[in-house]
């Protein structure tokens, strides 16, 4: 757990789960699922909600199990988008505290990796794989899915934050140290990371500073990275007064 200075060790989930699963909500109440549990290499239905002590095996699982599975919300209203489970997949799931629904909204394609940011009402899914890297994004409005701007640079296992219509997305495979920034519609290209990562967590807001906050991954070699890093946000209308 991270306080805003220092990183803490609390208590493990109930399983070991890597490889994109769905992983929202904030440091007191959080939902975990999908992913994959390599080694042994399988793929994951299991859902598991944080209580701000422990982590506790929901009896709902999300269906097919699946990892490369993006998402967003919360601990009690989630959303779930695409995945692998041996094949690309296209589907929309919605948590409401208690199960799990598959949506009849698709987005407009077939990949995985991909990462987003927002809420179970309004999210943005973030680029991808099919089976190379995708800049595709798509909106979410709470019914269904619309295509919006594309990525600059494509990228999957990317970390990212904010909200549906501010965002950030950092890094990503191919390993590269890109920051881009979508603000409504569109996507620039904002300060790049001090090195190339891969893969990691990334959570937070865009308009705070150091409200997004990307953690772990990889970078060149493969390496295993345990840095964290922050985001500096310039606050729109920030003063300084003279006392």
């Amino acid at each position: 757990k991270y306080n805003g200075a220092t990183w803490s060790a609390v208590n493990s989930l109930v399983g070991p789960r890597t490889w994109n699963f769905v992983g929202v909500g904030i440091s007191t109440s959080a939902l975990a699922a999908g992913g994959n549990s390599n080694p042994p290499n399988t793929y994951l239905a299991t859902t598991e909600t944080w209580n701000d002590t422990c982590w506790s095996t929901s009896p709902a699982t999300i269906s097919p199990a699946r990892s490369g599975t993006a998402g967003a919300g919360t601990k009690t209203s989630a959303l779930s988008w695409n995945g692998y489970d041996g094949s690309n997949l296209n589907l929309t799931q919605i948590w409401n505290d208690t199960s799990w629904a598959t949506s009849p909204s698709t987005l407009g394609g077939v990949f995985r990796e991909g990462t987003g940011a927002g809420t179970k009402t309004a999210a943005l899914s973030i680029g991808g794989k099919q089976t190379s890297a995708i800049g595709d994004c798509f909106l979410w409005n709470d019914t269904s899915w619309s295509s919006t701007g594309s990525l600059g640079t494509s990228v999957h296992e990317s970390c990212s934050g904010g909200t549906s219509s501010l965002a950030l997305v950092m890094g990503g495979n191919p390993l590269t140290g890109t920051c881009q920034r979508f603000t409504t519609s569109t996507w620039a290209a904002d300060t790049s990371l001090p090195a190339a990562t891969g893969g990691g967590m990334g959570c937070g807001d865009v308009t705070t500073a150091g409200g997004c906050l990307i953690s772990g991954g990889r970078s060149p070699a493969p390496a295993t990275l345990t840095t964290a890093l922050q985001w500096n946000a310039v606050i729109a209308g920030e003063t300084i007064t003279q006392s």
